[in-house]
């Protein structure tokens, strides 16, 4: 598949679930990538084993990715350090946070564009 030359500052690797972009001037500061639809993400049943691969590419498990049950809104999660691991469950908001080194965020936009922030 022919993929599409990113602006500057944006390039494509190959991550443990197929092809991503990552933003060059942030990837020092923060793990992080952008999949594309060559991933399954959403394809299956809803299964958790389907974000596996994006858990091995920011190098946790999947009881370290932090995801959302996204709603539309406005509700921010906090996950700090010290919180202990998410139980499984999917909280409901758009936004989360995080201080804690051990986990991974994870975040699915289909019409909305996706920020990502690091300090």
């Amino acid at each position: 598949m022919m993929r599409p030359q990113p602006s500057d500052g944006f390039v494509w690797v190959q991550a443990a679930g197929g092809p991503a972009l990552v933003c060059g001037p942030l990837w020092p500061l923060a793990d992080h990538l952008f999949t594309t639809r060559e991933w399954a993400l959403g394809s299956g049943a809803g299964s958790d084993d389907e974000w596996a691969p994006v858990a091995a590419s920011l190098g946790v498990d999947l009881d370290h990715l932090v995801r959302l049950r996204q709603v539309h809104g406005a509700a921010v999660v906090v996950h700090r350090a010290g919180d202990g691991l998410p139980s499984g469950t999917r909280p409901e908001a758009d936004i989360v946070l995080s201080n804690d080194p051990l986990v991974a965020i994870a975040i699915q936009t289909a019409d909305c564009v996706p920020l990502l922030l690091a300090d």
